[in-house]
């Protein structure tokens, strides 16, 4: 069964909020050491742009400053090149993008809802 573009969307954003939380009040070093968070903070990642990539890119347009297809790259590299992660990458989108994603993701939501009758 398929999800809808705004299931895919909840996703993302519970997603997003997930791995910031996994990632909150731990330092880089830490984060880094810390095997359970760090994996669920990649879970999240890959849950993310698989969430993404198959939203249509007008509604994602409709929130420019984000940078859909880095988030989307960011998926593949953990999927398909694990051994090349930098986990002070991982860390910072986890502590410094993902709260902001998930805003947006939010505001898209709510002008789907908005726009359905």
């Amino acid at each position: 069964m398929s999800r809808s573009i705004r299931e895919r969307l909840a996703d993302a954003r519970a997603f997003s909020e997930h791995g910031e939380n996994c990632a909150l009040c731990l330092d880089a070093e830490l984060f880094g050491e810390i095997t359970e968070n760090k994996f669920a903070v990649y879970y999240c990642l890959i849950g993310i742009g698989e969430a993404l990539k198959e939203i249509p890119r007008a509604v994602l347009d409709t929130e420019p400053t984000i940078p859909w297809n880095a988030i989307i790259g960011m998926r593949n590299r953990l999927v398909h090149a694990y051994w090349r992660i930098d986990d002070e990458i991982v860390h910072r989108v986890a502590r410094l993008e993902l709260p902001a994603l998930a805003i947006a993701l939010e505001r898209i939501i709510k002008r789907l809802d908005q726009s359905q009758p």
